[in-house]
C-alpha cells in the first residue's frame, strides 16, 4: 500500500504536528473517506469537523440527535462516524453505534468524556468501536486517531 509522508513544510502549512501528520493511506486514487460527526455541542461539532477536514477526510453531515443521526447514517451511507456517547437527553451514541454497525456496517470512533468508562466500553463493544478519543482533546490527537481509524478499515 502505498504511504504519504508530509514533509515539515507540509505540517507547518497545514499547522499539523509531527505526531498528527504521521503517515496515512494515501488515498488520492480513491475518494476521500467520508464521516458523519454525531455530537450535539456546537463548538465540539465545528471542532472535529476540522480535524477531519485536516485527516483528508470528508465531512459528509453532523447529527446533533439520535433522530438526526439515524436518518443522515442511512441516506449518507458513510464510512465510519464520530460518536458523543452522551447527546442532550436520554440518547445514548453507544445505542447509535450499535444500530450504525447492525443496519449499515458502518463503525464508530468514540469521542467522549467516558473512554475509560468499562460499563460503556461494554455497551459499545457489539458496535465493534474503531476506538475511543478523550474529551477534552487536541485536534493533533484527533486527526492521529482519525487515520488510525481510516488503517483498520484499510485491513479489514
Amino acid at each position: 500500500m502505498a504511504m504519504l509522508t508530509l514533509t515539515e513544510r507540509d505540517r507547518t502549512a497545514t499547522g499539523l504536528s509531527a505526531d498528527a501528520a504521521e503517515a496515512t493511506p494515501d488515498r488520492r486514487d480513491s475518494a476521500p473517506l467520508r464521516v458523519l460527526v454525531v455530537e450535539d455541542d456546537f463548538l465540539v461539532a465545528m471542532t472535529i469537523e476540522q480535524a477531519v477536514r485536516n485527516a483528508g477526510m470528508e465531512v459528509v453531515g453532523i447529527a446533533p440527535t439520535r433522530a438526526r443521526a439515524l436518518e443522515m447514517g442511512a441516506a449518507l451511507k458513510p464510512d465510519f462516524a464520530t460518536m458523543d456517547i452522551n447527546l442532550r437527553g436520554d440518547q445514548a451514541g453507544t445505542d447509535i453505534a450499535r444500530q450504525f454497525h447492525e443496519q449499515l456496517g458502518v463503525r464508530s470512533l468514540f469521542i467522549t468524556a467516558y473512554a475509560g468508562d468499562a460499563e460503556k466500553n461494554r455497551e459499545a463493544a457489539p458496535a465493534q468501536p474503531l476506538g475511543w478519543v478523550d474529551k477534552p482533546f487536541t485536534t493533533d490527537t484527533l486527526v492521529a486517531r482519525l487515520r488510525r481509524a481510516a488503517r483498520q478499515l484499510d485491513d479489514a
